[in-house]
């Protein structure tokens, strides 16, 4: 997949994730015959500290599980669906 935005050019890193540039219109295009998928989210201001807070849980050895997330789930008034 090569990525446009703006005047950037350049094929996407290893990971397959774009490069992050503010304030550019953007367009993608896939090279060659295979599909690809790009997921984009956007997160209200308040989340960018959810993510702080869960990559602190991460680092701090913590299990992953709807048990240790349901504080931090709490604080953020998130609920996981069936």
């Amino acid at each position: 997949m090569i990525g446009n935005l703006g005047t950037f050019q350049g094929a996407l890193a290893a990971s397959g994730f774009p490069p992050l540039v503010n304030k550019l219109a953007g367009t993608f295009a896939t090279v060659g015959d295979e599909n690809a998928v790009m997921l984009n989210t956007f997160t209200p201001d308040r989340y960018v500290q959810y993510f702080r807070d869960f990559k602190a849980m991460i680092d701090s050895g913590r299990p992953v599980n709807a048990e240790t997330m349901a504080p931090l789930w709490k604080n953020y008034a998130t609920e996981i669906s069936d």
